[in-house]
């Protein structure tokens, strides 16, 4: 009897460890499931994160261009209205010093006038 009962034991042994390598493997499949569950999201993630990176660097590209683009229209328009601004200042000036001179000389006759009074 003490034979059926070691080779019991030991079936018993071997049955306990196949359970716990069963178990084992099974808790293997688990967790190697789960990691690639876990890294397919990482990947989406950060594709989502690149994505959106793109997409506000795009923006911020195009609103760059579009804010040049608005200067430069500005600009063209100051060239375009150039000639017409020089020639109203250009008016404006040669008034201002006609004025002046004119001023000017009517103070030198006046003076002179008031130094030949007798």
């Amino acid at each position: 009897m003490t034979l059926f009962n070691s080779s019991s034991r030991n079936w018993e042994r071997l049955h306990k460890i196949d359970i716990a390598a069963t178990s084992l493997d099974q808790v293997i499949q688990d967790h190697t499931r789960e990691r690639e569950r876990l890294e397919a999201g990482i990947g989406a993630r950060r594709a989502e994160w690149e994505q959106e990176a793109s997409s506000r660097s795009w923006a911020q590209r195009e609103a760059l261009v579009a804010e040049a683009e608005q200067e430069s229209s500005r600009l063209r328009q100051q060239v375009a209205e150039f000639p017409q601004r020089l020639a109203e200042e250009k008016e404006a000036a040669l008034a201002e010093v006609t004025r002046q001179v004119t001023a000017r000389y009517k103070q030198q006759i006046l003076e002179a006038a008031y130094r030949d009074e007798p």
